[in-house]
Order: structure tokens, then sequence, then C-alpha cells
């Protein structure tokens, strides 16, 4: 069902960007996600996994071309940087390395994002967020400084895990 809705041939190629995997877990469950682009649609087929998240959040996106191709059932488990697919028919394992910037590992983790506009200014932000990425995007969001009153002027924002 989930290869079929992946729908790695040629013919769908040519419209659609590569197709993805998403895994995600809430903590609760675990979801499953065939992904496809367009230039102006993205078509999506998903459903709960028989899995156990042990309370796990996490979010992971894969190449579905690196996907393994024998047939049968797999047992797979998401680690933070890779998932790794074991075939019991056939005694085989593969590893599938997730997209870089597509992946959320544990939840939300509070960040120390440092912002600097001059030498002599620079402030810390706390803030709770899934990546380094996330929490410089909301740190930038802070109503409590005011960026935008000296132009020209460029803020350096780095997110530091506390």
């Amino acid at each position: 069902m989930l290869r079929k809705a992946l729908g790695t041939n040629v013919a769908k190629e040519t419209v659609y960007r590569g197709p993805e995997l998403w895994v995600e877990s809430d903590g609760q469950t675990v979801k499953l996600f065939a992904v496809r682009h367009s230039h102006t649609q993205r078509l999506q087929y998903g459903f709960a996994a028989q899995a156990m998240s042990n309370g796990f959040e996490c979010s992971a996106v894969l190449d579905a071309h690196k996907l393994p191709s024998l047939p049968g059932p797999y047992r797979v488990t998401v680690y933070s940087t890779f998932a790794e697919f074991r075939q019991a028919d056939y005694n085989v394992f593969y590893w599938v390395g997730s997209q870089q910037g597509v992946r959320t590992w544990g939840g939300k983790r509070l960040y120390q994002a440092m912002a600097t506009r001059t030498t002599s200014q620079q402030c810390c932000i706390p803030v709770e967020a899934h990546s380094p990425e996330e929490a410089e995007a909301l740190a930038r969001q802070v109503g409590t400084f005011d960026w935008r009153e000296e132009p020209g002027q460029r803020i350096e924002l780095k997110a530091l895990i506390q």
C-alpha cells in the first residue's frame, strides 16, 4: 500500500519531485506518509502504523528511491540521522539516511539564541524548539527587542543547546 502511494515509476517522476517517506511520532502514535510534490500541488497519503513510540517525539523524511526494494514486511527502527529496515524473510537489513534539516528528534528542547546586533549589543533569548533552525526563527519573532530600529545593521542569531 505504501509502495503504491510512493509511486516511483518513470512517468510520475517527470511531473513530481522525488517521492518521500515521512515518519512522524507525537509520543503516542507513529504515522507514515507517502508524499509527492509537483509544481502546483502536494499529494499525501498517510496512516497510523502499528509501532512502539515509547513516548518519544520525532520526525524524519526519507528519500523513497533509497528505500529497500525486497518485497515483504520490514521492521523499521528510526534513529536521529537514519532509519534501519530489517527484512526477516531474507535476513537482510538496510540503513537509509534521513534528509538533513527536515528532521526533529526527541520533542522540543530548550535553546539559548544569542542575538548580536553590534559588538556592544548582545542578548540571550531562551526558546523551546525542535531544531537550532527553528529556535533561530522563533527568536527573530520575539517582540521584546525591536531589531528594526537601525536599518542596515545585520542581526546574527546563533542557537545553542542549553
